[in-house]
């Protein structure tokens, strides 16, 4: 395509206003939205919370900042030459093929769908029982993680399009879970319940930055759970 042909090509006309045009305007957008809800503010950090207190919320805000500073700044990096962030890394030393399997790896590995089938199989059987699971209900753990695998690979698989189906599965999704935390935290917590979780956002002006002391320390927990934030 020439250049002057290129100049003289129309824009796609604008959404129209109101509530619906800026809700077509969202787009793919309620699909990132609705993948950004993940275990890290669902399960690891509410688990955080409830083992330590809530003196170590200031490690989510932080580690929530950062990712939105890491989100502009690749999204400024491939609106200024075209390219996904991840060819910027590839100039970096050693040299591209490492950089290629590291963010294979990083990348793969946490979001490798039978693992996040599992994780959802073990809310569901949690729901189911009334109880963690344990080590006796590995099998009802393995079929609910079979069941949400299956109904994830027919989800994609259904409609014409890959994105308006995600889109069409998200909004109620998102709608549903901003619905629960609203109205949970609106009707379920008291102004001294709200007092004591705000204060965990000061966490690291308390001794040891909010650490719990180091006999009751679970890195594992602590880590994972600051790691899956923004993930």
């Amino acid at each position: 395509m020439t250049g002057r042909e290129m100049a003289e090509r129309r824009l796609p006309d604008p959404p129209s206003q109101g509530i619906i045009g800026y809700l077509k305007m969202v787009g793919p957008g309620v699909i990132l939205g609705s993948l950004a809800i993940g275990s890290g503010e669902w399960i690891l950090f509410p688990a955080l919370v409830v083992k330590y207190g809530p003196y170590l919320l200031w490690a989510a805000l932080l580690s929530a900042i950062i990712q939105a500073v890491v989100a502009i700044e690749s999204l400024k990096y491939t609106i200024y030459c075209g390219q996904p962030i991840h060819k910027a890394y590839q100039r970096l030393p050693p040299n591209p093929l490492t950089w290629a399997w590291a963010w294979t790896l990083l990348i793969a590995i946490p979001v490798v769908w039978p693992g996040w089938a599992m994780g959802s199989a073990t809310a569901l059987a949690a729901l189911q029982l009334g109880r963690l699971p344990g080590p006796q209900d590995s099998y009802l753990v393995l079929a609910w993680g079979l069941f949400a695998l299956t109904i994830g690979l027919l989800v994609i698989h259904v409609g014409r399009k890959i994105q308006r189906t995600l889109e069409v599965v998200s909004w109620p999704l998102l709608i549903l879970l901003l619905a629960t935390i609203i109205l949970g935290v609106a009707f379920s917590a008291s102004p001294s319940a709200w007092a004591t979780v705000l204060s965990g956002f000061a966490g690291f002006l308390r001794p040891r930055f909010g650490f719990p002391p180091r006999d009751q320390t679970n890195w594992y927990i602590i880590s994972a759970a600051i790691a899956y934030i923004p993930a």
